[in-house]
């Protein structure tokens, strides 16, 4: 086993066609599909050997706590857990997780920790795992064992990294790498997160939409094929006008899932992105709060910068790279 090994994995932006993602969906229709791309914004896994003479066994460091426990069926965590109990993974470590952006808010954070986790804890051991074997293990503990009502683009974004058409069918996924040139990767210049101030629980959203899966059919179908249009139409030749409105009618159709998508405070918020200069903008994930995708000219920036709270605004860029070990 190696001393040391430190993973990082990409977060992710979606533009269009969430929702379409979720197996209830993909299993009574052909196919869901989603265009995004993961973003320089990362967590960070840090996976170390641990050493005999400490007196707990597996040590976890996390943003808001620490484990110190001897056996992984204790491990509070219940990611962490899943995780090492599906690999059949018990031997002494410390895990330290790091993040770039506050978790629980729309970017795609549980299921990064997850493919970040398992391709640690195969490195670590000196083994290798293919890109389509970690998709299946990273779905299957998060939507099988952890029983987490999500879909399945999460994973595919932290795994493949880049702009991408995701193809999700009942038993794979088909990958479109959306290649860039620098012309057009330019334009992602104009790309933004704004964070709105506060947390959600991204289960208590879905399970929602996927209660209502018979009614939000026909929006599920609409969002599905606005992304599969998108793609046909745009994928040589993606253009900033074409990224802004995948946004808002991602935004109007998303609206439509669960009354818990969106609220009133939230509505305030990107209205008044809108309102001050933002082409476009739509709440990350699942809804409720968390992070907001906007979009701006420098020049609008400047003017929408004098309304907002700056530290709330970070630009961000694709990452090409899906998740990556570091050292090790």
């Amino acid at each position: 086993m190696k001393n040391l090994v430190l993973i990082r994995v990409p977060l992710r932006i979606s533009f269009i066609g969430g929702g379409s993602d979720l197996p209830d969906y993909i299993k009574k229709t052909s196919h869901g599909c989603v265009i995004s791309t993961a973003i320089n914004k990362y967590i960070y896994i840090l996976i170390k050997k641990h050493n005999t003479e400490f007196e707990e066994k597996i040590k976890i460091h996390l943003t808001n706590h620490v484990e110190n426990i001897n056996s992984t069926h204790n491990i509070k965590n219940k990611i962490i857990r899943e995780t090492l109990k599906e690999l059949k993974f018990n031997k002494a470590v410390q895990i330290i997780i790091f993040n770039d952006v506050k978790p629980s808010s729309g970017l795609g954070s549980s299921s990064s920790l997850i493919v970040g986790l398992i391709k640690g804890i195969f490195e670590i051991q000196n083994k290798k795992i293919n890109k389509q074997k970690l998709f299946k293990l990273a779905t299957k503990i998060e939507l099988d064992n952890l029983k987490s009502p999500i879909g399945y683009q999460d994973h595919a974004a932290a795994i493949y990294g880049g702009m991408n058409y995701f193809k999700f069918k009942k038993n794979n996924v088909e990958i479109k790498k959306i290649k860039l040139n620098k012309k057009i990767n330019n334009l992602y210049d104009k790309f933004y997160i704004y964070w709105s101030g506060r947390h959600r629980s991204a289960n208590v959203i879905l399970k929602d939409v996927q209660k209502n899966i018979n009614l939000n059919f026909q929006f599920l179908d609409k969002i599905r094929n606005l992304t599969d249009d998108y793609f046909k139409k745009n994928a040589k030749n993606f253009s900033y006008s074409n990224l802004v409105n995948m946004v808002n009618d991602s935004w109007k159709i998303k609206q439509k899932f669960s009354k818990k998508v969106s609220n009133n405070r939230i509505l305030s918020i990107i209205n008044d992105l809108i309102r001050n200069g933002a082409d476009a903008a739509k709440l990350n994930g699942a809804g409720g709060d968390g992070y907001i995708t906007l979009c701006s000219s420098k020049k609008n920036l400047l003017r929408l910068n004098k309304k907002i709270n700056k530290k709330y605004l970070s630009k961000v860029s694709i990452e090409q790279n899906g998740v990556k070990v570091l050292h090790g």
